[in-house]
């Protein structure tokens, strides 16, 4: 059992009055009941799904899952608010069996509930008067760069809202203008930017932390960055349906501290759909208990992870993905992520499945073919990729989108790579 001190634990407490789990889970069942009343008597999907539980859910279990699909196909009906209190809506590929888009509608209520967890999340490393270099769609007053901004002016510290890298010499020239004390950005572009510096022989010694958002993290990516910045590595965990954040790591890094106040998380089983206790891998689930535009019950995020026991519920760093395991692969992206990331000058990397092989897309800083191979054929995966057909081709340009903070994944069959140059 973790029981640490964490900012974000005390905020969860004084929004909830509970001062362990079993008060908690009291606080939420109570919440959930409020909430499949609020989205029956609004929304006319959840009037359908969720008409026989409007007199009292014994158990969560019973309640229906959510997938991106129904999103996809049935999403406005979803809503609950007039179209006049939408203040974002934010469309989103699926990779589920529809080719139809996700579209996410949040309140100012919504996002104001976001930079509320904002402001307490960050001060888990973040101090009064830091300069924290926010990586990440910065554009409107609703973007997630927008959102920190307002959260760490809560507390003293300032936010310059850079956006997601297109020009790292550009970055770099910004970061000296204006040292931060903070990074947050996307992991792939904070290990690129990390690596640069090291080769230019740049150091900012300001800089004492880093939170890596938006994609998972490997081992590999986390010791590089540390390494080359001489900072701390934090993460977090949060997706868009969440609107933006779900939890965070305080300065022991054993787990996210979640936002409890504003959702509840199931771990189940990705086959059997049944739910497992803590301290069992499987499928990230959670419920919205406050959302007001657009809750979503029992949502599937195909993440996988375990809860750890704490006076408040901990949960473990993600993973890795469920689609993963569904397209047919045999490792995943984090597990080809920490082999290639290992060498010194790979600066970006993905992996896809065409025709019969198995690709590896790497852009570096001195694209040798054969010594790539060569390592993918000395590493652990080289036992995964048994009987495949390897190979390895230069990646140019980038897979960084300004606008937006999509997931990295192993391509499937069929997919076309395309990146932005």
């Amino acid at each position: 059992m973790q029981d640490f001190t964490s900012v974000t634990d005390e905020w969860v407490a004084r929004q909830t009055g509970a001062e362990d789990s079993t008060a908690l889970h009291k606080w939420q069942v109570q919440r959930l009941g409020e909430a499949i009343s609020y989205a029956c008597g609004h929304s006319t999907f959840y009037r359908k799904r969720l008409q026989p539980f409007l007199h009292g859910v014994e158990q969560i279990s019973a309640l229906p899952f959510t997938t991106a699909d129904d999103l996809a196909l049935r999403g406005r009906g979803m809503v609950c608010v007039p179209q006049g209190k939408i203040e974002k809506i934010v469309t989103l590929k699926t990779t589920g069996t529809t080719a139809y888009p996700k579209r996410v509608y949040f309140s100012a209520e919504d996002l104001w509930r976001t930079v509320a967890f904002f402001e307490h999340g960050m001060q888990e490393f973040t101090r009064a008067g830091d300069v924290v270099f926010v990586l990440l769609p910065c554009a409107g007053e609703s973007s997630v760069g927008a959102l920190l901004g307002r959260a760490l002016s809560g507390f003293g510290a300032r936010a310059a809202l850079y956006g997601v890298v297109q020009d790292f010499s550009h970055l770099i020239g910004a970061m000296r203008a204006d040292p931060p004390g903070v990074l947050i950005g996307l992991p792939q572009q904070l290990l690129e930017l990390s690596r640069l510096c090291a080769c230019r022989g740049i150091a900012f010694p300001a800089l004492h932390s880093v939170l890596t958002a938006a994609d998972h993290s490997c081992a590999t990516v986390v010791r590089v960055i540390e390494q080359k910045l001489g900072c701390v590595v934090y993460d977090n965990y949060g997706m868009t349906e969440m609107c933006f954040g779900g939890g965070v790591y305080c300065k022991e890094r054993c787990g996210y501290h979640m936002r409890h106040n504003d959702f509840l998380f199931e771990i189940i089983d990705p086959q059997s759909g049944a739910t497992l206790p803590d301290g069992q891998y499987g499928e990230v689930v959670f419920t919205t208990l406050t959302q007001n535009a657009m809750p979503l019950v029992r949502y599937r995020t195909g993440d996988i992870s375990r809860i750890v026991p704490g006076r408040f519920p901990l949960l473990e760093k993600i993973q890795g993905r469920i689609e993963s395991e569904r397209g047919g692969t045999v490792f995943s992206l984090r597990q080809a992520e920490d082999v290639l990331y290992a060498l010194e000058d790979v600066l970006e990397m993905q992996v896809a499945m065409e025709g019969g092989a198995v690709v590896f897309y790497v852009r570096s800083l001195c694209f040798d073919e054969k010594a790539i191979v060569a390592h993918i054929q000395g590493s652990g995966l080289a036992r995964l990729l048994a009987g495949a057909r390897v190979e390895v081709r230069e990646l140019k340009g980038t897979g960084s989108d300004p606008k937006t903070m999509r997931k990295r994944r192993i391509l499937a069959e069929g997919e076309v790579v395309q990146w932005n140059c």
